[in-house]
């Protein structure tokens, strides 16, 4: 196949990477160099913070996700050249999850409050534990209603097994009176 068979694919926005083919890879590049984002990694001052603000816009996600998203990665053993692709990725795994979270409006009280826990997880996330955890919060929750799912099916197999058996005790009553 020529390049010119190959679907053209164009994506518009910020953030936003594709890839074709077999084992492609994409890069999204947040508009930060290796320079700014270590800057922004290493600085703590009045200055830094209107860069972390500036940068939480263009996220379009908090400053306290943007802090946290920079202490990952000073906390990290990535090589520095290799900071604005793990900004990127940390930033993507941000969204997908407070995007998964929030599609999320469970009734049952329990579940609420794992969600609930979850949410409070990523919105102070400092590591990338604090987002492990947060998807197995969502797993945990996941896990609860597939047990509410299993109790009331075998509720509603009891009662049919009941209905059942009460048909057949009137069928027989009805046949006794004649």
């Amino acid at each position: 196949m020529v390049e010119e068979d190959l679907p053209r694919q164009v994506a518009l926005g910020s953030g936003i990477a594709q890839a074709l083919g077999p084992g492609a890879i994409a890069t999204v590049n947040i508009g930060l160099s290796f320079e700014q984002v270590r800057e922004l990694v290493q600085a703590t001052s009045h200055e830094s913070q209107a860069k972390v603000e500036a940068l939480s816009r263009e996220l379009n996600t908090t400053n306290e996700a943007v802090t946290g998203f920079l202490k990952i990665i000073n906390a990290s053993e990535v090589p520095s050249e290799k900071w604005p692709q793990m900004l990127a990725e940390i930033a993507q795994r941000h969204r997908e999850l407070v995007y998964r979270l929030g599609a999320l409006t469970p009734d049952d009280p329990a579940i609420k409050a794992i969600i609930e826990e979850a949410r409070t997880l990523i919105g102070r996330a400092d590591s990338a534990a604090a987002y492990d955890r947060a998807d197995l919060l969502l797993g945990e929750a996941e896990a609860v209603d597939l047990r509410a799912i299993r109790e009331a099916e075998a509720l509603e197999q009891e009662a049919r097994t009941a209905k059942l058996s009460r048909r057949v005790s009137a069928a027989a009553t009805r046949a006794e009176r004649g």
